[in-house]
């Protein structure tokens, strides 16, 4: 198989979603792109190999797992670890971890598919008469920006070939104004549980005054902990793919009488750590 056949195969996921969503009957021109750090790279894995030098044999046994769990913890596929939930939440969060954090968090799909998604918005603007800039933000928290994050915004730039305007930003999602939620064209969150939950201010415009239905939101599955028991009783393998997208299917219908809402894959590569 080619380096490029090789690439489409690993990628087509999120691509035949940008994809369908320019086939979408409303689809206008995208100015305003989000994306949650975490969904370009792995941060959670990031935090586990860093504090963790014997965890990756693990790690990459239980990957296919781990991709497939139905929130955005760490321990869910790994109950093995060295640490305990709470205690993997709080490093997250201390700045201490932050440059070894990253510097082990591998690349995950969308960040290897992002210049080919940029070009077909770049082309989809130029086909409505959009001829303004592509501006795509993205957001490090709960990692503050450092000479990591701008080296590596830097390659996000030069990967991109200048088809869009890239910034970083460290800012939790909660308190984002509802006014950038309002002009985000698409938005890629890591975690629905807690980003569109009702103390964020993308409740309101999202919910309330549904003042959002062309936006496109593509996200990872998550659920909150009360549902998770749930599903837990009914004995829910969630090693199973097409388990996994039966049971989150009712969450996506939901979610689409709000936006333009699809689960999509942010695979990792088991070599890529």
């Amino acid at each position: 198989m080619s380096a490029f056949s090789d690439f489409l195969d690993k990628n087509n996921d999120l691509i035949n979603k940008v994809n369908e969503a320019i086939m979408y009957g409303d689809f206008h021109a995208v100015k305003e792109v989000y994306i949650d750090l975490p969904l370009l790279k792995d941060t959670r894995l990031g935090l586990i190999l860093a504090t963790d030098k014997d965890a990756l044999p693990y790690v990459v046994a239980n990957l296919k797992s781990y991709l497939l769990r139905p929130n955005r913890s760490f321990t869910f596929a790994y109950p093995k670890l060295k640490f305990k939930e709470k205690e993997y939440q709080q490093m997250y969060r201390d700045p201490k971890y932050a440059t070894d954090l990253f510097n082990r968090s591998p690349d995950t799909s969308l960040s290897g598919s992002l210049p080919t998604i940029l070009r077909i918005l770049r082309t989809n603007n130029d086909r409505v008469k959009y001829t303004g800039s592509l501006h795509v933000t993205v957001n490090t928290f709960p990692i503050k920006e450092n000479e990591l994050t701008d080296q590596y915004r830097k390659m996000l730039t030069k990967a991109a070939d200048n088809l869009a305007i890239i910034d970083f930003v460290c800012i939790d999602p909660l308190v984002i104004s509802s006014k950038q939620w309002q002009s985000t064209d698409i938005a890629f969150l890591d975690s629905i549980s807690y980003e569109l939950s009702a103390e964020s201010t993308i409740y309101k415009p999202l919910f309330q005054d549904v003042s959002m239905g062309l936006t496109k939101i593509y996200a990872p599955y998550d659920c909150d902990d009360s549902i998770l028991q749930q599903w837990k009783r009914y004995n829910v393998d969630f090693t199973d793919k097409e388990t996994v997208k039966t049971v989150f299917a009712p969450t996506e219908v939901a979610l689409n009488a709000f936006c333009h809402f699809l689960f999509a894959s942010f695979d990792v590569n088991s070599n890529n750590k």
